[in-house]
């Protein structure tokens, strides 16, 4: 069971097309859309929202997706009409836990009161979607590889100054996370880190940040950093296994 993942869509009819084209191939094999945030610019155009909406209404893929700081106002409204986000709520679909939250500041939109919290407990073993990346994420790999038995994760290897040496990701802030926090880690692995990693996601998706792509690891959650995809770029992750491709559309 595949699924694809996509975001920062920003009002690409190029790109819609190519989305929809891609789910609507069974070659492809896609059971599952996940969007992490930005269908167009500034809350607008509302047309763009309901051709999406049509396209979707006329594919019987499943959606879960988050707002991100460009969905607001009225097509935000109308897309949350059609199909309500995972922000701040939890959805199961086919023993997958999946919940998010958005990227829309509150000041942007009298109507739209800004990132909704999820209670921690909601978090563990879930699919979780954010628009913003996690804190503390860095020294992100590009491309997947992990011990199918362990399910422990390699650590990509960069060369510096003729050497090699072992990338991880950045583990900060102790604190325990809370409906505010999204992800947070302890610098050294104690009772708090324990604590706090057991209501860790089983992958954290994610975009806002339109060049940036890979996969990192924050404890043990894999984190997959989604490019725009309205430059073309999305990924295709096996439900069952995580493993992540990147591809171009």
């Amino acid at each position: 069971m595949k699924a694809l993942l996509f975001t920062d869509l920003h009002g690409s009819e190029k790109t819609l097309k190519k989305i929809f084209d891609f789910i609507s191939n069974p070659a492809n094999q896609i059971k599952m859309m996940l969007f992490a945030g930005d269908f167009v610019n500034m809350g607008e155009p509302l047309e763009y929202q309901k051709k999406f909406i049509q396209l979707h209404t006329l594919n019987s893929v499943p959606l879960f997706w988050v707002p991100g700081n460009n969905d607001f106002g009225r097509s935000y409204k109308l897309m949350m009409k059609y199909l309500p986000s995972v922000e701040g709520r939890v959805e199961e679909y086919q023993n997958h836990k999946i919940t998010g939250v958005g990227g829309s500041p509150a000041s942007w939109s009298g109507e739209y009161q800004g990132e909704t919290g999820i209670k921690a407990e909601d978090l563990k073993d879930s699919i979780f979607l954010s628009h913003q990346p996690p804190p503390g994420l860095s020294n992100l790999i590009k491309f997947d590889k992990q011990d199918t038995i362990t399910k422990k994760p390699h650590f990509a290897l960069r060369a510096t100054r003729g050497k090699q040496d072992t990338i991880k990701s950045q583990i900060k802030n102790d604190q325990i996370p809370n409906q505010n926090v999204i992800l947070s880690g302890a610098k050294n692995f104690n009772t708090t880190t324990m604590k706090q990693f057991s209501y860790a996601p089983r992958i954290h998706i994610c975009g806002h940040i339109h060049n940036q792509w890979g996969i990192g690891y924050i404890g043990g959650t894999k984190v997959v950093k989604l490019a725009a995809s309205y430059l073309g770029f999305a990924a295709i992750m096996d439900l069952e296994t995580l493993m992540v491709a990147f591809i171009e559309l």
